[in-house]
């Protein structure tokens, strides 16, 4: 210290922190006052020393330098710095605030102050001494309302300030940390105006886009106040999200002579509509002391509720020395109201009374935004508060009809509500029946409000057959339906974000549909249990909808747990043991290229998280089992024709295809891995076009995996082996044929279904047949049956169809004769198009020579085949009967309608398709024969599973080369057949599978390639 100046050095490192200070300050007794200041700060804790009651367990680091000179009282002016301000605690860990700013200078006789940092900035100019800036606005709050506001204490400032001012809010993450609240503004918010008390005007606009406090989210807020020489206005619009929709809030406020007006309105400018305005005016006095005196008076309006329109009736609130005299505000609709009369102070004695009638609960949740937990229902009953200006405690009494918890229907509740006993705490106490469902509930327990510790539910719960629907609300990733009734004892306990389960229900009855699969599930008589973060099925026997308790079939055994974090990210680990059960059901194609309903008996694991889906099969087909796969599909392939049938026009002229529209992705993640045994009970389709109803239907056997992921890949791995299966071709739209596969024909799946290897025939009949028609000159030739065979070879989506005939009944001799006739693979290509589109050979050299003729004669063979061929569809659409096939034949002769031929064909598959029966039937004019009618047919019973051994029946007409009588061959027989490459091969196969089948290792499952 030296004269008039003054210098203060500190230095200090301890457990609190480390603090370097330089202080200096010029004093002298007239003129300015300069004072200048560095420093640094470490890790300080100014709470741990006593220096401030904030600021609890927070510590500072950061760096300081000011420079002030004060000539004015209340008036200084200079700069200060701070760099690197951070706050630090243990729990909150680090905040790095930033850099800060502030200088104050005067200029043209005015006053100018500048805040700069990274949260906040100000901008304010005038003449002011800060004490005197509360001052000038409570001043002008008492004009107004003189009896409400006291006067400022003496003392203070009593300039006139002339102030002009904006502030920008960019972060409150500071000021949210230090007064301990959720405040959070994500956009900068704006607030600016002016005070020149000398002449009794304040103006006050601010703009805050969005603000959020705890729950609650306020979007477009504004505020408005304006003092003028009269009155004093002020007004407030936001928009508060309610389940993440905008509800408009409006407050209106006008002040003048100690009358106050307040308008609250709101409008959600949606359905259900919620709109509404509450009217309140208050008069204050100084009533006898000195105190201050209040009347409210409630004004009439409507509001809307959930589209139900509610009437407030006038009432009046008096409040007079800490008590308020409350009379008749009552808020009402036709027969439903909520009224309440009584008194509101601090003494035991004194009760308001609150009057309910058929009072929606939900409106009451929706008011407070309290969606934690859904009730529903109508109250009725009485409301009663006590110290309500000290302790509130209040008791309810009340029955409510339609209860419902989380959407499931409970029925009639009484119940005892308690607020006060225990702080910010509901207890509870209720009944609940369902007579009809025969339904009893006892609920016992707490609710206790708020965010801090101890908030949340506590509930022992104790019910007979309540309606499991209340769990889908937690389960619906998973189960897209939950029905059913279950009995027990279960607590619901825990914070509102982190609520828990735990007990032991039995399901008496219910009904679950596993979304991903389609498929509705039952069961009855299980136990759940219930521990926390867990729901266990330890062993439950589920049914599908063709089973039931007791049957054998269709069923399933269950266990395995479902996992949550506090009834959310709700996950399941399951396995199923099942017997013939529906195990997926999705009998339409909707968004996916495949489709299907599966029986299935083997085992199952699902499981997964919100989010992925993960399904592993391993199970044999039933009965019942069709699976489809679109290759018209805009999404797998963009032409799957067969045949093309084009035209010289066609050969100049192609047409742009546009790109198929990429589907959108899927939102959740969906695994399928399949380990199929496949028999001949699954139908295996394969819809070549949808257009035309074309489709491939194959009944075989063979191990397939198969993986699918709803983002990538569908994949296959394995050899079908075809048994029988039904190619419905058909030509132009005009002409259907009914190819039939025949045995040992295989699909090989090596990854992509797409690129399967392709080893099919298939046959189609043509009954009656000249040969004739295939001589230049007619030689007299028989009539005999024709297969059409179709060799189907390459890749699934790139097929290679070759088409050629066999005389079934002919001679070694004849079949030389037609092959002669028809040498190369084009002839016969063609003629197999022509005996499918005509029922008869084509011979261009005859062709020729009889052109009017034979035009005649091909006219009459079309017509009759595509009348033959529409009515095979009619009667197989008809007879709905995969097991089952009919047909017709209808065919002329060369001159005209004479020689008519009339065929019935029939093949059908009996007893598990172990009895086969094929027959044709009809009537053939023919004036060389001994008998016009025809009955050929052929019954055969496999006597072991795999049609080794087989016993077999047939009648058999014999067409003969240049005799032109009809003979008929009869036959019993036993058959048995082996594949074998070698005569020992013959008996030794089976011994050898069995012992390869004994040593070979375990095939690891293909991983399918990843997109």
């Amino acid at each position: 210290m030296a004269g008039h100046d003054y210098r203060l050095a500190l230095k200090a490192s301890e457990q609190q922190g480390q603090v370097s200070l330089d202080a200096r300050a010029t004093l002298p007794p007239t003129g300015a006052k300069t004072f200048a200041l560095t420093g640094s700060m470490e890790q300080f804790s100014p709470w741990a020393l006593g220096l401030t009651d904030g600021l609890r367990d927070e510590r500072i680091t950061g760096q300081i330098q000011a420079s002030v000179s004060l000539e004015e009282p209340g008036q200084p002016e200079g700069e200060a710095h701070i760099a690197n301000l951070a706050l630090s605690s243990p729990e909150k860990g680090r905040l790095d605030i930033g850099d800060i700013s502030l200088t104050c200078h005067r200029e043209a006789g005015l006053q100018r102050i500048s805040m700069t940092s990274d949260m906040a900035s100000l901008e304010a100019s005038g003449t002011f001494r800060w004490k005197s800036i509360p001052k000038a606005v409570v001043s002008l709050a008492k004009r107004y309302l003189p009896s409400l506001v006291a006067s400022p204490h003496a003392g203070e400032g009593t300039d006139d300030v002339d102030l002009d001012f904006t502030m920008r809010v960019r972060d409150t993450t500071v000021a949210a940390r230090l007064t301990g609240t959720s405040l959070s503004i994500p956009e900068e918010a704006v607030i600016h105006g002016y005070i020149h008390s000398g002449v009794n005007l304040m103006e006050l606009d601010g703009q805050i886009p969005r603000m959020r406090l705890g729950n609650e989210q306020l979007h477009n807020g504004s505020l408005r106040v304006e003092c003028t020489g009269r009155n004093m206005q002020a007004s407030v619009h936001a928009q508060r999200m309610m389940r993440g929709k905008p509800v408009d809030i409006d407050l209106a406020a006008y002040a003048e002579n100690d009358r106050l007006v307040t308008r609250l309105g709101w409008d959600n400018q949606a359905s259900p509509l919620q709109r509404g305005a509450v009217n309140l005016s208050a008069q204050f006095w100084k009533a006898h002391g000195g105190k201050t005196a209040v009347r409210a008076s409630l004004n009439p309006s409507d509001i809307v509720i959930s589209d139900s329109v509610w009437h407030i009736r006038p009432g009046v609130i008096h409040w007079h020395n800490g008590r308020a005299d409350v009379s008749n505000v009552s808020l009402a609709s036709s027969d439903r109201h909520l009224t309440l009369n009584g008194f509101v102070s601090s003494e035991e004695e004194d009760t308001l009374t609150v009057d309910v009638k058929d009072f929606d609960l939900a409106y009451l949740f929706n008011i407070v935004n309290f969606h934690a937990v859904d009730f529903k229902g109508f109250a009725t009953g009485r409301v009663y508060g006590r110290t309500l200006t000290r302790q509130p405690q209040a008791d309810a009494f009340l029955q409510v009809h339609d209860f419902s918890f989380n959407g499931a229907d409970m029925g009639e509740m009484d119940v005892h509500i308690n607020w006060g006993a225990r702080p910010k705490t509901i207890q509870l106490d209720a009944y609940i029946q369902d007579p009809p469902a025969r339904q009893q509930t006892m609920v016992r327990g707490s609710v206790t409000l708020g965010h801090g510790p101890g908030s949340g539910l506590d509930l022992d719960i104790d019910t007979r057959r309540m309606d499991l629907h209340f769990l889908h609300r937690y389960a619906s990733a998973i189960f897209s339906k939950m029905e059913g009734r279950v009995t027990g004892a279960c607590r619901v306990f825990g914070p509102f974000k982190n609520i828990n389960l735990q007990g032991k229900v039995v399901a008496e009855e219910a009904s679950l549909r596993v979304a991903s699969l389609g498929v509705d599930y039952h069961l009855a008589g299980d136990s759940v249990i219930l521990v926390p973060d867990t729901i266990r099925f330890p062993g439950a026997t589920i049914y599908d909808n063709l089973g039931g308790p007791g049957s054998s079939e269709h069923a399933a055994r269950l266990s395995g747990e479902l996992t949550h974090r506090h009834l959310s990210h709700m996950g399941y680990d399951i396995r199923v043991d099942a017997d013939n059960i529906l195990a997926y059901n999705f009998p339409q194609m909707e968004d996916l290229n495949f489709c299907g309903t599966v029986f299935a008996s083997g085992t199952a694991h699902v499981h997964g998280y919100p989010g992925t889906v993960n399904i592993d099969v391993k199970a044999t087909p039933k009965s019942g089992t069709t699976l489809v796969y679109n290759t018209s599909s805009p999404t797998t392939v963009t032409d799957t024709s067969f045949l093309t049938y084009v035209s010289h026009a066609d050969s100049a002229t192609s047409t742009a295809k546009p790109d198929a529209q990429e589907a959108p992705a899927a939102s959740n993640d969906l695994h399928l891995n399949f380990d199929l045994d496949v028999t001949p009970e699954a139908t295996m389709r394969v819809l070549m076009d949808t257009k035309s109803g074309d489709y491939i239907n194959l009944y075989g056997n063979g191990r397939i995996l198969a993986n699918y992921y709803n983002k990538g890949k569908f994949q296959m791995y394995g050899t079908y082996r075809v048994d029988h299966g039904l190619y419905k071709l058909s030509i132009q739209d005009v002409i259907r044929k009914d190819f039939t596969f025949r045995p040992g024909g295989t699909i090989t799946f090596g990854g992509d279904p797409g690129k399967a290897a392709l080893q099919l025939s298939a046959v189609y009949t043509v009954p009656n047949v000249s040969l004739d028609d295939l001589s230049s000159s007619s030689l007299g030739l028989s009539n005999t049956r024709v297969d059409c065979i179709m060799d189907i070879s390459g890749e699934a989506f790139a097929p290679t169809v070759t088409f050629d005939f066999d005389l079934p009944n002919a001679n070694e001799d004849e079949k030389r004769m037609v092959r002669s006739m028809l040498s190369t693979d084009e002839e016969r290509n063609m003629q197999v198009i022509y005996l499918l589109g005509i029922g008869r050979f084509y011979n261009q050299n005859t062709q020729m020579q009889n052109a009017g003729n034979q035009s005649g004669t091909a006219m009459n063979s079309l017509i009759s085949s595509t009348l033959s061929s529409q009515f095979n569809q009619f009667m197989n659409n008809a007879m709905g009967s995969r097991n089952w096939s009919f047909g017709a034949n209808l065919r002329t002769g060369e001159n005209g309608w004479d020689q008519l031929d009339i065929e019935g064909i029939l093949s059908g598959r009996l007893l598990n398709n172990r009895l086969l029966i094929n027959g044709n039937f009809g009537y053939r004019e023919n004036y060389y024969s001994t008998s016009n009618f025809i009955g050929d047919f052929d019954v055969q019973y496999l006597l072991t599973p795999n049609g080794n051994l087989s016993l077999k029946a047939y009648n058999q007409t014999n067409d003969r080369y240049f005799i032109q009588s009809s003979l008929t061959t009869q036959g019993v027989g036993l058959q048995f057949k082996r594949d074998f490459n070698s005569w020992r091969g013959v008996f030794r196969r089976i011994h050898k599978a069995k012992r390869q089948k004994k040593a070979a290792p375990t095939t690891p499952k293909p991983v399918p390639d990843k997109e």
